[in-house]
C-alpha cells in the first residue's frame, strides 16, 4: 500500500514495437514474488552497470505512500521519451519528474540491455493506495 517496485539488474526484455503496458503487466505477473513495497525514503534506481548513462534515476517515497520519480540529465544534450500504445513518441529535451500516482500510476526505468540491441525494463514502479510501510530500525 505504497510505491512498490520490481527490480532487475539485468533488465526484463521489452519489444518497443508492441504495446508497453501489456508487456509490463506480464512481467509483473510472472515476477510477483520479487515485488517489494518501499518504505519512505530516497532510492537511486540507476542500474549499477550503466557507466556511460545520460540520466540518473531517483525515487523518493513519501510517508503518505506517494512517490516522486526523477530522471535527471547528466548533461544538457539529453532528453526523455514516452512510450505509448504505439511505441516511442514525444521526445523532449531535459529531465522529467513523475509524481506517483498524480501523473501516472506506473513508471519504468528503461534502456538497452547488456547485449546493446534489446530494450529492457530495469525498474518498474507502481502505486498501491495506502501509507508507506514503516522503516525497519536498521534502515537509514
Amino acid at each position: 500500500m505504497t510505491i512498490e517496485r520490481l527490480h532487475s539488474e539485468d533488465g526484463y526484455p521489452v519489444d518497443s514495437s508492441k504495446p508497453l503496458l501489456g508487456q509490463i503487466k506480464r512481467i509483473l505477473i510472472s515476477n510477483q514474488t520479487k515485488i517489494e513495497a518501499l518504505p519512505e525514503g530516497d532510492y537511486n534506481l540507476t542500474p549499477k552497470w550503466w557507466t556511460k548513462h545520460l540520466m540518473n534515476h531517483e525515487l523518493t517515497v513519501l510517508e503518505n505512500g506517494n512517490g516522486i520519480y526523477r530522471m535527471i540529465p547528466r548533461n544538457n544534450r539529453v532528453g526523455t521519451a514516452d512510450l505509448d500504445k504505439q511505441g516511442l513518441n514525444k521526445f523532449e529535451a531535459g529531465g522529467k519528474t513523475i509524481q506517483l500516482p498524480q501523473d501516472d500510476e506506473v513508471a519504468v526505468v528503461g534502456g538497452p540491455l547488456k547485449d546493446g540491441k534489446t530494450l529492457g525494463a530495469y525498474e518498474i514502479m507502481f502505486y498501491i493506495p495506502g501509507p508507506s510501510p514503516k522503516k525497519k530500525p536498521n534502515q537509514a
